[in-house]
């Protein structure tokens, strides 16, 4: 896979989610140095543990920024994450059965393809709101 590269593109205009959608494009580098270097299995178990705590933390953090600038889309957003994590415990479930160098590549690709595509298509919204909500009233 090539190297996830955080692009000016992605920037929401919020500081906080911002550094957070950052920090995930470290994790899946990680994880593709650790397959190139044979070591893929054992990152994947790790990285799956602190996936799942710091999504649930990242969507708690981004849920209460939706609500207190009242986005368009905010039932749509928090299902959007929900399915997320259900995905997630549900390919952490399955690598725990067989962790393979498969089962981490495509964890890995999963992860890229939904971060990326959740930016650009979903948080979008909280880039508009957060700009309207620090616009002047005129």
């Amino acid at each position: 896979m090539p190297r996830a590269y955080w692009l000016k593109k992605y920037e929401l205009g919020v500081p906080a989610v911002d550094e957070q959608h950052g920090s995930l494009f470290k994790v899946i580098n990680e994880i593709d140095d650790a397959i190139r270097s044979g070591k893929g299995a054992e990152v994947v178990g790790r990285q799956f543990e602190f996936l799942l705590e710091y999504a649930h933390q990242h969507f708690k953090d981004e849920g209460a920024l939706l609500e207190g600038l009242s986005t368009r889309g905010i039932l749509y957003h928090k299902a959007e994450h929900a399915r997320f994590e259900a995905e997630l415990v549900a390919r952490h479930r399955r690598y725990l059965k067989n962790p393979t160098a498969l089962h981490a590549e495509g964890f890995l690709m999963f992860l890229a393809d939904w971060l990326v595509n959740h930016i650009l298509k979903v948080d979008m919204d909280l880039k508009v709101a957060a700009q309207a909500a620090n616009r002047p009233n005129t």
